[in-house]
């Protein structure tokens, strides 16, 4: 698989075929807006490569973020996620930039 091909379509084609996109009516909360789409980002688990390529995406989108001039995200030292899904990514992220978990 060449680098190259490892973009947001690519992961977008990924969660799809892993079966992390689904349809229906879904509410994450009590407070939160209803949804026809839901993202399950647990499957990624399921393929190494995905959260890999997940990960990587992340930090350079908040690397892009930080670098504007008038940056739309403050430099951090430290990562957090939301159980479980969210922990995923966290622990991916944290892996990818070497920023503490």
């Amino acid at each position: 698989m060449k680098e190259q091909s490892l973009d947001n379509l690519w992961l977008a084609q990924m969660l799809f075929d892993l079966g992390a996109v689904q349809f229906g009516n879904f509410t994450v909360s009590e407070s939160a807006v209803s949804s026809p789409v839901f993202v399950n980002p647990k499957v990624l688990i399921s393929n190494p490569t995905a959260l890999r390529v997940a990960s990587k995406l992340m930090q350079q989108e908040i690397s892009l973020a930080q670098s504007l001039r008038r940056p739309r995200v403050h430099p951090f030292g430290v990562v957090a996620g939301v159980p479980v899904g969210g922990l995923l990514l966290a622990s991916a992220y944290s892996l990818e930039t070497n920023i503490p978990l």
